[in-house]
């Protein structure tokens, strides 16, 4: 459905395999409907509840992989289907996760500051009081 292809695989809805084996995905905004953000409470509970496995494909027993069972996955990152998954769908969850981590250390980061500014002005006046004893 593509005519004058720029690389070996294109799709009509715009994903492709470049002349080096890299798959990209469609991802335009143009052919995407309903879009809202992931909640980082979502996101948790979905990276919460994959069940990471290794595993040998039937047709390439020697060749070994890490990763999901299609049938397995939670809602959020499954496929109508269940018996394929979208990698893009993973990366999503893991970002949000890692963003809300990010967010959560940043502020631990300030709280820790404040308390050794607080921690600082107690000694300080700590000092100031042991000469005044003195």
């Amino acid at each position: 459905g593509v005519t004058n292809p720029t690389v070996p695989l294109v799709l009509a809805n715009g994903a492709k395999c470049s002349i080096g084996g890299v798959w990209t995905n469609a991802s335009s905004r143009t052919l995407k409907d309903g879009i809202t953000e992931l909640s980082a409470d979502d996101a948790i509970k979905t990276l919460t509840e994959l069940q990471p496995v290794t595993y040998t494909y039937k047709a390439e027993p020697e060749e070994k992989h890490a990763g999901f069972i299609a049938e397995d996955v939670p809602e959020l990152v499954a496929t109508e289907t269940r018996t394929e998954l979208s990698p893009m769908d993973f990366v999503a969850v893991l970002t949000k996760v890692v963003q809300n981590q990010q967010k959560r250390l940043d502020e631990q980061d300030r709280h820790i500051e404040e308390q050794a500014k607080l921690l600082q002005r107690q000694n300080e006046l700590l000092e100031k009081l042991a000469e005044r004893l003195k």
